[in-house]
């Protein structure tokens, strides 16, 4: 590397690390680690599963109570979601919060769950008295800091250990991976998150970017549909792919924040895209 590479290469990582600063200090919520390390004292084992949506949950096999579960997005349309009984249920998209739909689910997980159980939502400044109102004598809501920190390896991992940032949520397993992580599990498996869409990806003849987006609870066949952003507007190829990328790099980021701790992530979904993990 010459010196005017690594020069541009430090410049951008010093002005990434700034604006993750400022991002963090406007809106992250400064006492979500007392809330979480308070809900931690809940856990009922060290080790605990994370149930994606992926296909491969079908074959089952995947409940041992030896474990405390964590289940994501719209598990609770799954049958086994009665059978599962997760400790901890987490969503990330912006469509659970600015969208009627997603809002009148996060109803339903909260009417239908009768157990104890520790619904995650992403903090968002104005909103967190909005979720707290959705809470039952069963579930009560947490509010986690999902803002994304670039830049320094040393400062990023600070401000993961305060619990005030996380790597790029792409995906919603990696908010419930890192929130794992804040609540001391030593261990951590993932079922379900095979993330193989590159071979669900097509381009109709008007140049559209579809995907056929299966899910294990899905009861008919899932048709192709336009690949939209968090605006509903839809997406152009190289941004569908470049998301996905940053998607696995950010697993690849938690590799790193991990690498001299007590944690083992390890990956139990076949033929699972994911190249940064552990697979049995």
């Amino acid at each position: 590397m010459t010196m005017i590479t690594l020069i541009k290469k430090n410049l951008k990582l010093f002005f990434q690390t700034f604006e993750s600063l400022l991002k963090t200090i406007l809106f992250s919520n400064f006492k979500s680690r007392e809330e979480l390390l308070v809900t931690s004292k809940r856990k009922q084992n060290t080790k605990i599963r994370i149930l994606g949506n992926g296909d491969s949950l079908k074959e089952g096999g995947f409940i041992n109570r030896g474990y405390d579960y964590m289940v994501l997005n719209d598990y609770f349309l799954s049958e086994s979601y009665y059978e599962v009984k997760p400790l901890y249920y987490l969503v990330a998209d912006p469509y659970y919060f600015y969208t009627e739909e997603g809002i009148n689910k996060i109803k339903e997980i909260t009417s239908i769950t009768d157990w104890e159980m520790y619904l995650f939502i992403p903090y968002i400044k104005g909103k967190n008295s909005f979720f707290k109102k959705m809470e039952t004598e069963s579930v009560k809501i947490c509010l986690y800091n999902s803002y994304s920190f670039e830049g320094f390896a040393r400062v990023k991992h600070f401000f993961f250990d305060k619990m005030l940032a996380m790597p790029s949520i792409q995906n919603v397993l990696v908010g419930g991976i890192m929130v794992s992580i804040w609540l001391d599990y030593k261990t951590i498996e993932l079922y379900g998150v095979e993330h193989s869409w590159l071979g669900l990806l097509s381009v109709d003849k008007d140049n559209n970017v579809r995907i056929q987006d299966k899910h294990f609870y899905d009861k008919e066949e899932v048709s192709k549909t336009i690949f939209k952003g968090y605006d509903q507007k839809p997406l152009k190829l190289h941004e569908v792919l470049y998301a996905y990328g940053r998607m696995f790099e950010s697993y690849w980021e938690i590799k790193d924040y991990i690498k001299d701790r007590n944690i083992n992530i390890v990956n139990k979904s076949p033929n699972s895209f994911i190249d940064s993990f552990k697979k049995y």
